[in-house]
């Protein structure tokens, strides 16, 4: 269970960080492979990447053996959808690389052009396209 307000170094040592590593564990024993989460679950997006790098340090899993996928809330303002991938990117850079990157709350037909304006060179768009080029 992520904690609701975290402090990277200490919740990475927590009992939950151990239960969590151990469900994992189990998940990709049974085929289970594809871990979804967000940085606004609390800490989920950081114990989830530590569990994960850990998993993979050991042996346990390699990098693409999994699915990986967190959330981003769309956001018109350019420069704040960018600040929020790179606090996004912080916590999950030890993977290198995102498989799937979904949008919190897109219910509205105006949000939806939102995301998906490929015309834009500096929409939510054009940035993601830049950050799969990066990779």
């Amino acid at each position: 269970i992520p904690l609701l307000k975290p402090n990277k170094r200490k919740v990475v040592k927590s009992a939950s960080q151990k239960n969590l590593k151990d469900v994992i564990r189990c998940c990709l024993k049974l085929g289970l492979n594809h871990f979804e989460t967000a940085r606004f679950y609390g800490s989920s997006e950081v114990q989830f990447v530590d569990a994960l790098v850990e998993l993979m340090e050991e042996g346990t899993v390699k990098r693409e053996e999994f699915i990986f996928q967190t959330k981003l809330f769309p956001m018109e303002d350019t420069k704040k959808f960018r600040d929020q991938w790179d606090s996004s990117w912080s916590n999950v850079s030890k993977l290198q690389y995102v498989d799937l990157l979904s949008f919190h709350c897109v219910s509205q037909n105006d949000q939806i052009d939102n995301v998906l304006d490929d015309e834009s060179p500096d929409g939510m768009y054009a940035f993601i396209e830049s950050k799969k080029q990066e990779r």
